[in-house]
């Protein structure tokens, strides 16, 4: 791959973080030395454990305590006492990768400190979100589940699949399917995306977000963007599925106790089922 391949590659994050986290690992950072952030993740990452000899790491009040001292520990404290006890330090690296790579907090002489982009991040910039979002895919995935909304994670994850096979590095059905995740969760976070159980839905305001990638300059030449046809396509199939989805609940409403078990019966038959 050449130079300008790789840097036309978007969907690069492996550990995709929610906003929110990125925001408490923002403000944790800010201030410290960049080798006692990462020597920190590191002392973590050295105790994971094996399958055979699990670690527990879901009480950081404990953990953190137990296996970790001085400016790790204090580190560490500051991560998961600073975010209101939201932020694990051990699921932190993802955070760690991101905002290195898309320079959310600057480094002076080896600290970090938080400038012009850290602080439009903070404050919810809508041009610095688009930017980030569109290297990761998130207008695709809106315009995926606003296609098929409601859906469930797999219904996506074929064309989510022929998606980074064009614009990625990611390669496996592995990847395909946690970067996928990480991304949902990102969107629900957010409210672009609703979920009900295994169930994904686009709601209004993910609608909205999404329009407003199609009618940037850059939606006819980046693969990141989708056009503006493509978004009223996926608005258009999300308003029709609402109103099929609708019909079918009248529908179902409607019949009387027998044809209620008629109908019953039939999808049983169609899930095949024997015997119904």
């Amino acid at each position: 791959m050449d130079e300008q391949a790789a840097r036309d590659l978007i969907v690069r994050a492996p550990i995709f973080s929610t906003y929110t986290d990125l925001s408490y690992a923002i403000r944790a950072f800010d201030g410290e030395p960049v080798k006692r952030v990462r020597d920190t993740m590191t002392a973590i990452w050295d105790q994971t454990g094996t399958p055979q000899s699990p670690v527990d790491w879901s009480n950081p009040d404990v953990w953190i305590e137990n296996r970790l001292t001085g400016e790790l520990r204090l580190m560490a404290r500051k991560i998961w006492e600073g975010s209101g006890k939201k932020l694990n330090p051990r699921h932190v690296y993802g955070c760690y990768l991101f905002i290195n790579r898309l320079h959310l907090l600057d480094q002076d002489r080896g600290t970090y400190s938080l400038g012009n982009r850290g602080q439009l991040f903070l404050a919810s910039d809508e041009t610095l979100l688009r930017e980030l979002d569109a290297k990761e895919g998130i207008p695709k995935l809106l315009s995926l589940v606003a296609e098929r909304s409601p859906c469930k994670r797999g219904d996506i994850l074929p064309a989510w699949a022929d998606y980074l096979k064009a614009v990625s590095v990611f390669s496996t059905p592995s990847t395909f399917a946690d970067t996928l995740s990480r991304r949902l969760v990102n969107a629900v976070d957010r409210n672009l995306i609703a979920r009900d159980g295994n169930t994904y839905s686009i709601t209004d305001a993910g609608i909205q977000w999404l329009r407003g990638f199609s009618h940037s300059p850059e939606a006819v030449a980046n693969a990141a963007v989708p056009s503006s046809k493509r978004t009223m396509v996926a608005e258009a199939a999300r308003a029709y599925n609402e109103e099929q989805l609708e019909a079918f609940r009248t529908r179902l409403m409607g019949l009387e106790p027998a044809q209620f078990e008629h109908c019953i019966k039939d999808l049983l038959d169609a899930m095949d089922y024997e015997d119904v």
